[in-house]
């Protein structure tokens, strides 16, 4: 099948929906994450640098380690709070849509359709 413009999600006949991805939103998620890949290997190499550098003995080598370390751990920092608020925004879609599918379920179990509105409030 092919999906939609913009990756919106398709209804199935058995009710399922699961989001369609484009081709195009694939590539650029790809390089995404090829760029994240990129930037921790080159962060690690600097650290490893940096503190063969203050090992030696360098001028100012240790400061500049620190401060590689840091923003190292911060990149880190940064790419495991999107994923957990990715997953959580995930998480809580799927909710949304049950909680729907439930509150519906229990409107229509509520009410008859055969009986006015206002009997149904007297009782």
């Amino acid at each position: 099948m092919i999906s939609p413009p913009g990756g919106r999600s398709v209804i199935l006949p058995d009710g399922d929906r699961r989001p369609s991805i484009s081709y195009r939103r694939a590539l650029i998620q790809g390089r995404r994450m090829a760029r994240r890949r990129r930037n921790v290997k080159v962060l690690l190499g600097l650290a490893a640098l940096t503190a063969l550098s203050a090992a030696a003995g360098g001028p100012g080598g240790f400061a500049v380690h620190l401060a590689v370390d840091l923003a190292l751990a911060l990149y880190l920092t940064f790419l495991i709070e999107g994923r957990r608020r990715r997953m959580e925004r995930t998480m809580k879609v799927h909710r949304l849509d049950k909680a729907r599918a439930n509150s519906r379920r229990r409107v229509a179990e509520e009410f008859s359709f055969n009986e006015p509105v206002a009997a149904r409030r007297r009782a």
